[in-house]
């Protein structure tokens, strides 16, 4: 989700610019601007162009962490904003439990609203909630279109062996 200046990717990998863009993984579609539009990936230039080569390169399996270096924005409150912004220095391959995010994120005892700000993230992959798992090693919910298999394979795509 991106503000009105900066070029972005919506939550199903669509670029575009302006503001906020409907996302298939939230309701953050209420956010939309009037002036938001779909850009075809073959007609980007300048920075576009570098937002559909990162989506482009972790699709195709190329570069695993091409994601990480396209910056979002998103509305939520502090503790949802560390969550985020903490997951973002999980390293594609590797996961955390909902505890350790919460620690990370600085309230340790906060698992359960680490857990609500993954449900709430409405910019999958490039945050990636999808490396969130249970204390228990169990792949946990996820809330996009597909679910725990959309979770295991977004997993699986990023080269963690799941048993």
């Amino acid at each position: 989700i991106w503000d009105d200046d900066a070029l972005g990717v919506d939550a199903d990998g669509r670029v575009c610019h302006g503001a906020v863009v409907a996302s298939s993984f939230s309701s953050s579609h209420r956010f939309a601007s009037r002036g938001a539009q779909r850009v075809a990936s073959n007609s980007a230039t300048g920075d576009l162009a570098k937002v559909v080569a990162a989506v482009r390169a972790w699709n195709d399996g190329s570069l695993i962490d091409a994601l990480d270096a396209v910056p979002v924005l998103q509305v939520g409150g502090e503790f949802r904003q560390r969550c985020w912004q903490e997951l973002r220095s999980v390293k594609a391959g590797d996961v955390v439990t909902y505890a350790e995010l919460a620690a990370m994120a600085g309230n340790a005892q906060a698992m359960r609203a680490a857990g609500s700000a993954m449900a709430n993230n409405a910019v999958a992959p490039f945050v990636p909630c999808h490396r969130v798992v249970r204390t228990d090693g169990e792949l946990g919910n996820y809330s996009a279109s597909g679910g725990v298999d959309t979770k295991a394979r977004l997993l699986e795509h990023e080269g963690v062996e799941l048993v």
